[in-house]
């Protein structure tokens, strides 16, 4: 019996892949680094808030004078 080859070709163009179909919009999941750029002066931490007034805690050593004569 006489196989026919051509019956039994297979059609190579009918099962190639579509790369223009697949192909992965790069631009599109670029990241946006200008909308994920941390903004510096907004972060800042101001110093003049948390320097410490030495005044406030400076003790009032004569307060704290024990008065020796109870002790005599």
């Amino acid at each position: 019996m006489i196989h026919h080859d051509s019956s039994f070709t297979r059609g190579d163009s009918s099962f190639a892949r579509d790369d223009s179909s697949f192909a992965r919009g790069d631009s599109s999941f670029a990241r946006d680094d200008s909308s994920f750029a941390r903004d510096d002066s907004s972060f800042a931490r101001d110093d003049s808030i948390f320097t410490r007034d030495d005044s406030i805690f400076t003790r009032d050593d004569s307060s704290f004078t024990p008065d020796n004569s109870i002790f005599t």
